[in-house]
């Protein structure tokens, strides 16, 4: 889950589904939904066909010029161990098998939404890619929430080692004004 939320973020920036020779920022902002879809290749099981490939392939892996064959466009090499496989498991030769209306279904809810798989539920937030000033004032899922998560996915001991920890955006915000040469 931690690992979708991070790619609503990025999806936002326009990252994903980008263009041979299209610039980073044009893509799609709605690429999870368009691979649920197969507007990217077809697919049986939206996990292990689609996200597997994507988080521990796509993301995990530097490619030259950063085109993922599979999805015909280019996906940014993510560093920093959130697409590592947990535990090095082979995810390759292991068939996780979750339903796919698990992601996106047709259920009513009793709010009148239509779906209550997982891209159903996240596609109605507004991930906020706006970070200029300490203090958010749009109402939305923002990315600190998206610091704190990836912080707490990884172990203590990986946390240290790739010195990955999330900085509240009151210090940076701080920093950079501290730094202005006047």
């Amino acid at each position: 889950m931690g690992q979708i939320v991070f790619l609503y973020f990025l999806q936002k920036k326009g990252w994903f589904g980008v263009k041979r020779d299209a610039d980073w920022g044009t893509g799609p902002k709605n690429f999870l939904r368009e691979l649920f879809e197969g507007k990217h290749g077809t697919y049986k099981n939206f996990f292990n066909d689609i996200l597997e490939p994507l988080f521990y392939e796509a993301l995990a892996w530097e490619r030259d010029d950063d085109f993922y064959s599979r999805f015909n466009c280019k996906i940014p090499f993510l560093n920093g161990g959130l697409f590592d496989p947990i535990n090095n498991y082979d995810w390759v030769h292991t068939d996780i098998l979750l339903p796919n209306d698990l992601f996106s279904n047709d259920y009513k809810t009793k709010e009148g939404d239509n779906g209550n798989g997982i891209l159903d539920i996240f596609d109605r937030y507004n991930f906020t890619v706006k970070e200029d000033e300490p203090l958010e004032k749009e109402v939305a899922v923002d990315p600190e929430m998206l610091g704190k998560v990836f912080e707490n996915l990884l172990e203590v001991k990986d946390r240290k080692s790739k010195g990955t920890y999330y900085t509240p955006r009151e210090i940076v915000h701080y920093m950079c004004q501290q730094s202005v040469i006047k």
